[in-house]
């Protein structure tokens, strides 16, 4: 997130950072110290429903094996958690971050004081989706490139909360999107280092995916080791015969056959 450190020097600034484990950082880098689980969590619910969380949602989602004092325990939350994100606001004081409006507690996502992974992640995603539509693929590989080294690990993985399963995996979706672009453009611009880099992190995320298998092929073949194009093919046959109980596709055997005939 190199782009985000000049704003880091104000001291109202908060970092957020929810790919790969929940952390919350002052303007000074150092992170928060969750003193409740429930505040974590209490915070992942408010960051992943913009339009807020009515009180019984929260109450479902947190306490749903404690009926009672569901109430008290909340507001106990609400305080820790506007405790933790403002050590210094007055007990009367309004939050920059944490309001209540409408039933609902929400995340002031218009607030200036804080950066988010997950919405620049979406920021570059969609410039790098346009730019491409629009034929300008360098700009596309450029912001892809951004959005991917933002995803540091599956969004807030530490945290086990139902209600972040669908949101998770969409993210995920949106990540092995962009891997696949960056992945194919190192390849077509000879950057087979990359493209290798690309292909195998697609891999540890969805290690069925034959488009990233034939790209550590090509890639192998290109920089004269065929032994591990040999490798990556038996690799990926076994792993989509035996797993999945069906055939390579016709594209991925034809490519084998084809380079290591060459």
């Amino acid at each position: 997130m190199q782009k985000l450190e000049p704003l880091l020097n104000q001291q109202s600034f908060l970092l957020i950072r929810c790919f790969g484990h929940f952390i919350v950082e002052t303007s000074h880098k150092i992170p928060l110290e969750w003193q409740r689980q429930g505040v974590k969590k209490l915070f992942a619910l408010l960051l992943i429903y913009p339009d807020g969380v009515s009180v019984d949602k929260l109450k479902e989602s947190l306490f749903s094996n404690k009926k009672k004092n569901q109430e008290y325990n909340l507001k106990t939350l609400i305080y820790y958690l506007r405790r933790l994100l403002e050590p210094h606001i007055e007990k009367f004081e309004e939050s920059n971050f944490i309001l209540y409006e409408n039933g609902k507690y929400k995340f002031n996502f218009e607030s200036k004081y804080y950066l988010l992974d997950l919405k620049e992640f979406i920021l570059h995603y969609q410039r790098g989706l346009n730019a491409i539509k629009e034929k300008n693929i360098n700009s596309g590989y450029m912001e892809y490139k951004k959005a991917a080294e933002l995803y540091t690990g599956d969004m807030l993985e530490d945290i086990d909360l139902i209600e972040l399963e669908g949101i998770r995996e969409s993210y995920r979706k949106y990540y092995l999107q962009i891997l696949l672009f960056l992945a194919e453009y190192s390849l077509n611009n000879n950057i087979y280092e990359n493209c290798i880099c690309y292909s195998e992190q697609i891999l540890t995320y969805d290690k069925y995916e034959e488009r990233a298998y034939c790209y550590l092929m090509r890639s192998y073949f290109r920089t004269g080791q065929k032994n591990l194009v040999k490798n990556k093919y038996y690799l990926c046959k076994k792993v989509i015969e035996k797993e999945l109980k069906i055939k390579l596709s016709r594209q991925t055997e034809e490519l084998y056959k084809q380079l290591m005939k060459i």
